[in-house]
């Protein structure tokens, strides 16, 4: 999902064969690549955004989003973990203004214990180190280390923004996850559509700083 919203993909269908959407890299990346391979048409449709108009807070616990009305699609995830290596880390994505490989390349990542646990319940059966940060303690397990020293703090953002995505339109606001995941976003979504929070505007009806860059 944060693949298409890199790329402005707003009109596609998506057909799945099997029980789950390949991992591949475990990143957007691949994904990235794959969509430019296969080639993206440009419609003569102008493009919708949904402009977020009051401000809207989610919480789970010690865990919460709070969205704040803005002019330019901010995303911000801010991790805190009892880990030296990831640790307490925040990272911010303009999209106006900032280049998606910033965050496309972060993979998906894990503790030892827990895929340990997942495989016993017959779970995770695809996973490895070719498509997964395993972490071991305060160890990175895989051989060739992290793509960045805080890739799973930027991964959370990549997952924040796909997720933001199911809203159908893309999000213009500014959005700040603490210790967010899947679930909690989701949630907000949700709460963004049930408080009609937001307005759907065309382009030429709103105030663009900067085009979405896709390069």
């Amino acid at each position: 999902m944060a693949s298409l919203y890199f790329l402005g993909i707003d009109n596609l269908i998506i057909e799945i064969n099997g029980d789950e959407v390949p991992i591949l890299d475990g990143s957007a990346n691949e994904f990235i690549n794959l969509i430019k391979k296969a080639g993206i048409k440009t419609l003569r449709e102008e493009k919708v955004y949904a402009v977020l108009e009051k401000d809207i807070y989610v919480y789970d616990g010690d865990k919460f989003i709070e969205a704040f009305v803005s002019d330019e699609p901010i995303f911000s995830f801010e991790a805190k973990y009892n880990n030296q290596i990831i640790g307490n880390k925040k990272f911010t994505f303009n999209q106006f203004k900032d280049n998606y490989n910033l965050v496309s390349p972060a993979r998906t990542y894990c503790f030892y214990e827990e895929v340990e646990a997942l495989r016993n319940l017959g779970l995770a059966k695809g996973g490895s180190l070719e498509n997964a940060v395993v972490f071991k303690e305060e160890t990175v397990l895989n051989p060739e280390g992290l793509r960045f020293d805080d890739e799973p703090v930027r991964h959370k953002l990549l997952d924040l923004i796909g997720d933001l995505y199911l809203l159908g339109y893309p999000l213009i606001g500014n959005i700040y996850s603490f210790k967010g995941g899947h679930a909690l976003n989701a949630k907000f979504v949700r709460k963004l559509i049930e408080e009609k929070a937001f307005s759907l505007k065309k382009a030429s009806e709103i105030s663009l700083k900067k085009n979405v860059k896709v390069a």
